[in-house]
């Protein structure tokens, strides 16, 4: 008989310390206004996200007072279309990478792009990695980080294989894509759940000699 354990660990915090310290608004009335990541800096926070369709990446100080901001898109991408980072990190030797989707909300444009800014938050290159015109919103860069060989590690979801093959029945999996620091593909597999539906990989780890990827499976209709 097999038995199941379940640990539960409890972690108590003083609600005393959980009040808000800042609370500012940088931009709204748009549905094309977004954040999606935060980077604390000695000079404050790095906020990076979506400004009227451009990638936008701003500095604000510690009392939440925008310092500067910058837009980033490419002509070759496609520049009149929306682009989304939705991870942006600090590289160790102190450039900044971020990943996203650009799409025209159509299934007639879908491309995983990334970016590398140095230090000083200029462009050093942005490449589309993958293209697709075959689906709506079925290509999707989610998260990024740098493994312990200074490689990128680009997390998401893809419909297409490898060999550029669509999957049968339109189902998607979970992507990864490794590339050198040149933006180079090293590497790129596609993870299926058990259920071949529509499978999300939605950020990772590298801890030794292992990655560890999250995500998840969902389904648009029955069954």
């Amino acid at each position: 008989m097999k038995r199941i354990i379940i640990l539960l660990f409890y972690i108590q915090i003083s609600y005393a310390y959980s009040q808000d310290k800042l609370n500012e608004i940088f931009y709204f009335g748009s549905d094309r206004l977004t954040m999606t990541s935060i980077i604390p800096t000695d000079s404050g926070y790095v906020l990076a996200g979506m400004y009227y369709g451009q990638i936008a990446v701003c500095l604000v100080d510690s009392s939440a007072t925008l310092k500067w901001l910058k837009l980033f898109s490419d002509t070759t991408l496609g520049h009149s279309l929306e682009y989304v980072p939705n991870n942006f990190k600090k590289t160790s030797d102190g450039n900044y990478i971020a990943v996203g989707t650009v799409q025209n909300g159509i299934a007639t444009y879908n491309q995983l792009f990334l970016l590398k800014l140095d230090s000083n938050f200029n462009k050093i290159y942005m490449k589309a990695m993958l293209n697709d015109t075959a689906c709506d919103g079925c290509l999707h860069g989610r998260y990024i980080f740098e493994n312990n060989n200074y490689d990128y590690i680009l997390l998401g979801i893809n419909s297409r294989d490898s060999s550029g093959a669509l999957n049968t029945g339109g189902f998607q999996d979970g992507l990864l894509l490794k590339t050198d620091t040149g933006g180079t593909t090293l590497n790129h597999k596609l993870y299926a759940g058990v259920y071949n539906n529509n499978d999300w990989l939605n950020c990772g780890t590298q801890m030794g000699n292992n990655y560890y990827l999250f995500g998840g499976t969902q389904s648009y209709a029955p069954p």
